[in-house]
């Protein structure tokens, strides 16, 4: 009984030396950065990019905009299909 009594002394004592640090002792510690809508939005667009890459998409400009195809044919039907060509 006396060593638990111990342990909790001491755990007690840990707690209180962190919160006199200026440190939360029940923060989480792989809580990651807060990041900015501008940083999420380009995360997103490069997962998305490596996505279509992994999947053996090409990525094609027109006028109108950007094409993801397998191919140019593909491509240019796709353009056709929304009025860029």
């Amino acid at each position: 009984m006396r060593k638990n009594n111990d342990a909790a002394r001491i755990a007690t004592l840990f707690a209180m030396a962190a919160i006199m640090n200026g440190q939360n002792p029940f923060a989480d510690p792989f809580a990651l950065p807060k990041e900015t809508a501008e940083q999420k939005a380009r995360r997103l667009a490069d997962e998305e990019r490596k996505r279509k890459l992994a999947q053996g998409l090409q990525e094609y400009h027109y006028a109108g905009g950007t094409i993801w195809a397998l191919n140019q044919k593909n491509a240019d039907r796709k353009a056709h299909a929304k009025g860029w060509l």
